[in-house]
């Protein structure tokens, strides 16, 4: 469990893991399993495959199950007006965060975003569930990522997806929402029957806020609300338990930027949340040589213009967008060029992915199972 973080954590705190934790890895096995049943408690009322849901205008029968989490769960389906296959996504009447996601997608298609799938339709059958249906995507980055040569994409594809996940979180913030959930768990590239494989999308906005009010000015900064996001991700004012802005999106983003481009964050396999926190903080002091040992040197200035950022600052969105670019254009990596998990067409995870893994197939199951990978928030 701790191999990952020991030469990246100081010794006491690596000591400290041991001594709180020497069996923090059957805990963090067991809680997927955990977490499993409570879904399934949650989703006992909810709709099965090959069940038919039906809204004002629309009927869809369910077809294979895409995911689950604790309040709901995801279908591909067909509608019955075209043959195109669509996502639906269900969850409890009396939990759902729909209406939030829902407000956003369709702000985001006014204002003509280019990240942000399509609302095609909504509907209710209370007191049982609430449903929306939306475009149909590819498998999430972190699914992407974990399938990839030493769990890591070539240089071309990670600027490309840093490149295209700030441009989205640029289009929320400008429609005036903050996230307060980036990872890379929340973004998907498009089908390639829909035109849409070269586009990364922005999509699961259960925990999103507005932060601008309808004069467009930044609404004030609340006193401690308690913590908001994914462990693995979240900012330094996440752990401290801080109202969060467009700034804490970034930094969220900042971490996303680094595990796509050298595999791993230090912290990725560590239970404890506080311990988190202290590992993010040894990477801006002690350890901050060793963190960016495989970066570029635009991440190291990436992190000390991120932590210079106060919550109602605005954002230089177009300073990242712009270096990163500089990146691809030094590796001489074209915008257009396939991205690694494309099928069918050369990428340069080919040429880049060693003759066999460095990591095991049990490594790749603690990643897919890592419980700070799941977003949580305090009631």
């Amino acid at each position: 469990l701790f191999t990952p973080v020991a030469p990246f954590l100081p010794p006491l705190t690596h000591t400290l893991l041991l001594t709180l934790f020497p069996k923090a890895e059957d805990h963090r096995l067991q809680r997927p399993s955990k977490m499993a049943a409570g879904s399934n408690n949650q989703s006992s009322n909810l709709p099965r495959p090959n069940d038919i849901i039906v809204s004002s205008s629309s009927s869809y029968r369910l077809g294979l199950r895409l995911g689950d989490g604790g309040y709901g769960v995801v279908f591909m389906c067909r509608g019955d007006k075209d043959d195109r296959m669509v996502a639906i996504k269900i969850e409890k009447y009396n939990r759902s965060m729909l209406p939030i996601e829902i407000e956003v997608m369709r702000n985001a298609r006014k204002k003509g975003c280019k990240h942000f799938v399509e609302p095609i339709d909504h509907g209710s059958k209370p007191p049982d569930y609430t449903f929306v249906v939306m475009t149909l995507l590819n498998k999430d980055l972190h699914k992407m990522r974990n399938e990839q040569a030493d769990r890591k994409f070539s240089r071309s594809t990670a600027y490309r997806i840093g490149i295209q996940t700030m441009e989205a979180i640029q289009e929320l913030h400008g429609i005036g929402y903050i996230s307060r959930d980036v990872k890379p768990g929340n973004f998907a590239p498009g089908l390639r029957e829909n035109i849409q494989h070269r586009v990364i999308f922005m999509f699961d906005f259960g925990l999103a806020r507005k932060h601008l009010d309808k004069n467009g000015n930044v609404i004030p900064q609340r006193k401690e609300i308690g913590w908001r996001g994914t462990s693995r991700y979240g900012s330094l004012e996440a752990h401290r338990r801080k109202d969060l802005g467009r700034r804490d999106d970034v930094e969220s983003w900042f971490y996303l930027l680094i595990e796509v481009t050298i595999g791993a964050l230090p912290w990725r396999l560590v239970p404890d949340r506080a311990t988190v926190y202290q590992a993010k903080m040894y990477a801006r002091n002690e350890g901050r040589k060793n963190f960016f040992s495989d970066c570029p040197k635009a991440y190291d200035e990436f992190m000390t213009k991120i932590d210079a950022l106060t919550y109602v600052m605005d954002i230089p969105y177009e300073y990242f967008l712009t270096e990163l670019r500089n990146l691809c254009k030094t590796g001489n990596y074209r915008e257009r060029e396939a991205f690694d998990w494309d099928e069918g067409e050369e990428s340069r995870s080919m040429a880049e992915a060693k003759s066999q893994s460095s990591y095991s197939e049990d490594d790749n199951k603690k990643e897919m199972s890592d419980p700070n990978c799941h977003t949580t928030q305090d009631q």
